[in-house]
């Protein structure tokens, strides 16, 4: 037997030997002796007694090597907007049971699918109070309020998903000017570019701090001149280009203007036709 000159790891299940090998063949049976001293190492641990029978405990023993981790560490989820509602009030999750009591039928129906509770009572609902002075359908104006809340709801949802992972929504999309909430610059940024230009006189004649920054709006493309000789030109230039049957957004291909000459109808006006293109050709 092989002397016990190994440095185990129990918590790990490794064992080090530093002892050369000069013949390689003699590998396996070195590997093999140094198994079983390792299994003996193993079976001299406290034992408990469990319903699948004798366990060791090896979560409970030390680290002797610490071995590096091959990948990095995961970062921690951010919560959600409901998440940490939920946490502050104290509220858990619980599933829902699949049936719901039904006042109307006096039975258990399901809560989804079309036995449910909440289809019964739409088809049911054939008749609507409303006042004098309305106007439209009624159940249409309640179908589209149902629809809206749906998108909003949607919204809100896309929302908690893009804040998720650490970044905010762009200035109107969703409102970050919120007391108690942290700023970011691209946003500030934007409401100011937006608030600039919100008045009657696009910005023109408002007046500002004199260490307000001036939000550039980009440029904007000019359709006609402010000089009246540039912008009789370019008049002209548009409606020669219409009456001659060109435009600059065509691909150079002139385009006849006047009534279309009807086409022939009948075998002998299409042969008459045929024969006064084969002419032409000729």
């Amino acid at each position: 037997m092989k002397e016990d000159n190994l440095a185990y790891d129990l918590k790990h299940m490794m064992a080090t030997d530093i002892t050369l090998v000069s013949d390689s063949s003699d590998l396996k049976a070195h590997t093999t002796e140094n198994v079983q001293l390792l299994v003996s190492q193993i079976f001299q641990l406290p034992r408990e007694q469990t319903d699948i029978g004798p366990i060791v405990r090896l979560d409970k023993l030390e680290f002797v090597v610490q071995l590096p981790r091959m990948m990095p560490l995961p970062k921690p989820k951010i919560k959600s907007r409901w998440e940490k509602f939920a946490e502050e009030r104290g509220i858990e999750k619980k599933k829902r049971s699949r049936l719901v009591w039904d006042e109307a039928s006096k039975d258990w129906v399901h809560r989804w699918g079309s036995n449910s509770a909440k289809n019964k009572a739409e088809k049911q609902e054939w008749l609507m109070e409303v006042p004098l002075n309305s106007n439209g359908d009624p159940f249409e104006k309640k179908r589209l309020a149902q629809q809206l809340v749906k998108a909003k709801q949607k919204l809100r949802e896309a929302r908690n998903k893009f804040e998720s992972t650490g970044d905010q929504l762009p200035a109107g999309v969703n409102s970050s000017l919120v007391e108690g909430k942290k700023r970011k610059k691209e946003t500030l940024d934007e409401v100011l570019k937006r608030a600039q230009v919100s008045s009657g006189s696009v910005g023109r004649f408002d007046r500002r701090i004199e260490s307000e920054k001036v939000m550039d709006q980009g440029k904007k493309k000019k359709l006609l001149s402010s000089n009246i000789g540039e912008e009789k030109s370019q008049a002209l230039k548009i409606m020669n280009s219409v009456l001659k049957g060109t435009s600059s957004a065509s691909t150079g291909k002139v385009v006849p203007i006047g009534p279309r000459k009807a086409a022939p109808k009948g075998k002998a006006a299409m042969r008459k036709a045929k024969e006064a293109n084969r002419k032409k050709v000729r």
